[in-house]
C-alpha cells in the first residue's frame, strides 16, 4: 500500500512539473566603476533576458521569468521597485535612496570597507511579491580613471548596485528568492576597472539557446516610480 502510494505521488509531480528547476548562470562584465563580475543563478525556462539603456545612463538588466514575474539587476538611479518602497514611508525610502541629498555626512551612505546591504521587500496591491537589495559597495573601490590615473572620490551611486524582483506570486517566491541568494561578486583585474565599458556584449548565459534582447529603451522615470 504505502510503495503504491510513493508511486502515485513520484507520477503526479512528474505529470504537473512540480519537481526543482535546471538553472543555469548570468555573468556580468559591464558594470562601469564596480570592478567586480557579477552572477546569479535563474531557471532554465527563462523567456527572455531584457538589456535596458538609457543615453548617459547605466545598463539595467532584466530577466523575465514565464509567470510574469521578473528579475532585476540595476544601476539606475531609480529601479523598477521605487514606487513600492516609496510607499513603505518616508524611514525606508530616505534609508534606500538617502544618497540622493549628495550631502558627504548623510548617514545612509555609509562609509567604510565593508560591504552594506539594504534588504527591503512586500506584496503590491494586486497581492503580488517583491523585493529590493541593494548592495553598497567599500570605500576601498571608489576611484575613477582621470587622465589615465585612478583618483579616490566620494562615494556616490556610481558604486551602488540593485539586485531585486517584482511582480511575484507567492507559489513562486521561493524560487526567486534563491535567484537572489544565488549572487555571487567575483574582483576584476585592473585592466578592467579602468575602463568604463559600453559596448552590449556585456552579459553570457551559459547555455546554448540563450534569449537575450538588447539594447531595450528605459521606459520615463514617471513609468518606472509607477511599476
Amino acid at each position: 500500500m504505502i510503495i503504491s502510494l510513493f508511486i502515485a505521488v513520484f507520477f503526479l509531480v512528474s505529470l504537473f512539473g512540480l519537481t526543482e528547476p535546471e538553472y543555469v548562470t548570468i555573468t556580468t562584465q559591464r558594470f562601469s566603476y564596480l570592478p567586480y563580475e557579477f552572477s546569479i543563478q535563474i531557471p532554465d525556462n527563462y523567456k527572455e533576458i531584457e538589456c535596458y539603456i538609457m543615453s548617459g545612463q547605466p545598463m539595467e538588466l532584466h530577466v523575465i521569468l514565464p509567470d510574469g514575474g521578473y528579475v532585476y539587476l540595476s544601476k539606475q538611479k531609480y529601479i523598477p521597485n521605487t514606487g513600492r518602497i516609496r510607499s513603505m514611508g518616508n524611514d525606508a525610502y530616505n534609508q534606500r535612496f538617502g544618497f540622493l541629498t549628495g550631502k558627504p555626512c548623510d548617514i545612509y551612505n555609509p562609509n567604510g570597507d565593508e560591504l552594506v546591504l539594504l534588504n527591503n521587500e512586500g506584496k503590491d496591491t494586486e497581492g503580488l511579491y517583491w523585493r529590493d537589495v541593494h548592495y553598497i559597495f567599500p570605500d576601498s573601490i571608489c576611484y575613477v580613471s582621470r587622465r589615465g590615473k585612478l583618483i579616490q572620490v566620494p562615494k556616490d551611486r556610481r558604486f551602488r548596485l540593485s539586485l531585486g524582483y517584482s511582480n511575484v506570486p507567492y507559489e513562486d517566491k521561493e524560487i526567486f528568492d534563491k535567484i537572489i541568494g544565488s549572487m555571487k561578486i567575483r574582483p576584476v583585474d585592473m585592466a578592467k576597472r579602468m575602463t568604463c565599458l559600453v559596448d552590449t556584449t556585456w552579459i553570457n548565459v551559459n547555455t546554448t539557446n540563450p534569449r537575450i534582447r538588447r539594447l531595450c529603451v528605459m521606459p520615463s522615470v514617471d513609468e518606472i516610480q509607477k511599476q
